[in-house]
């Protein structure tokens, strides 16, 4: 039996994002896609954080370079994605937000080349400045609650961790989802 519309592809959005598929879904595709629907902050976001996210991983050992998982089922595209954006619950965070101690893992605050903070401090604020605060130039939407307690980890405990980013980046996937449709 033939399965019908979208479905039949089973592609993910997260295979997408990482540009592991490839015509009609490649990732330069669905560029053009969002850049034609007046949406292209939200990939631009995305990709954003994931470079950060890597170069980050050289300060904070214990971050995984890439948010993806295991797919553990034919609809692993969202459990994926849920898993990787772990809950603030599970990051052993506050209600204010993830805490720089335990999110941090190896790489405490102190052991920290003063150098390489600024570095990533100098990023964080390019970051937020161009994509989070509101009326930036590439401003993405994000409620905000989410907003205030990415900018409480950035500007009053002073945390450059990148998982600070995953609410934000949780969101901003989930939109992009819904979106396409809800086809990957």
């Amino acid at each position: 039996m033939a399965l019908q519309g979208r479905n039949k592809y089973k592609i993910s959005l997260t295979a997408v994002l990482h540009d592991e598929v490839e015509y009609p879904f490649s990732l330069a595709n669905f560029d053009k896609y969002v850049r034609k629907e007046h949406s292209e902050e939200n990939l631009e976001f995305f990709q954003a954080i994931s470079r950060y996210r890597e170069r980050a991983a050289k300060v904070y050992p214990s971050v995984n370079s890439s948010l993806r998982s295991r797919r553990t089922t034919s609809h692993g595209s969202v459990r994926s994605i849920s898993s990787a954006f772990a809950s603030q619950a599970s990051l052993g965070a506050s209600p204010n937000g993830p805490s720089r101690e335990r999110i941090g893992g190896a790489a405490s605050e102190e052991a920290i080349d003063a150098g390489e903070r600024d570095k990533l401090k100098d990023e964080v604020d390019k970051l937020v400045a161009l994509y989070v605060v509101p009326g930036a130039e590439k401003e993405v939407n994000v409620p905000a609650t989410l907003r205030k307690k990415l900018m409480i980890e950035v500007n009053d405990k002073k945390n450059y961790h990148p998982d600070i980013f995953k609410p934000v980046e949780q969101h901003v996937y989930l939109m992009v989802r819904y979106f396409c449709g809800g086809g990957f």
